[in-house]
């Protein structure tokens, strides 16, 4: 399982940060793993739920060009190619994803998330947050917002922390990302 938290700085600065528990709802492991994948263009993404999403879109992905609004792009262009990418995968490695993953988007300025229903939106201006644990994440990111804590990096591992004191299958090490960037990976 995992939790992962986005938020946008300040400056404007896209911060993307996960746990790193793989596992089910019965056990987990430790693996030191991201479910974090970043691409051209500032565009980061984040997986919940299975792995083989998150491998798919590091190794064959590249986000399609934007030549509309960004909530459009991301509803139309941007999770069409998604599909197409996962759906190539399954075939070249003769696997079955599991499409019950949720998704989480810092492009442009802005989190969005995408759920395995189809439903996708803007995150709040505090934050956004997919996977176990979420809700102690969202009142995490919510709280400091309210709070005047500005250091998103900060606001990043609380509610990351928050969401592993609630959720057994969410835990250490904890990373983070800036603009794509690996700024924080704090080992066990």
């Amino acid at each position: 399982m995992t939790c992962i938290v986005g938020l946008v700085g300040n400056d404007g600065s896209l911060y993307v940060g996960g746990d790193s528990y793989v596992g089910d709802h019965n056990e987990g492991v430790r693996t030191g793993s991201h479910k974090v994948a970043s691409f051209p263009k500032n565009i980061t993404i984040g997986i919940s739920g299975d792995s083989g999403p998150i491998t798919a879109l590091t190794h064959r992905f590249s986000p399609p060009a934007r030549k509309t609004s960004v909530p459009k792009y991301i509803s139309t262009t941007f999770m069409s190619a998604v599909r197409r990418t996962l759906a190539a995968y399954e075939k070249d490695m003769m696997a079955k994803l599991k499409y019950d993953s949720d998704m989480l988007i810092a492009i442009e300025g802005g989190i969005w998330l995408s759920y395995s229903d189809g439903t996708i939106y803007k995150s709040p201006p505090w934050g956004g947050t997919i996977g176990s644990g979420r809700i102690a994440a969202q009142g995490s990111l919510y709280t400091t917002h309210r709070l005047g804590i500005t250091d998103p990096v900060r606001r990043t591992l609380l509610a990351l922390e928050a969401s592993a004191e609630v959720h057994p299958m969410v835990g250490p090490p904890f990373y983070v990302y800036k603009d794509g960037t690996l700024v924080v990976d704090i080992p066990t």
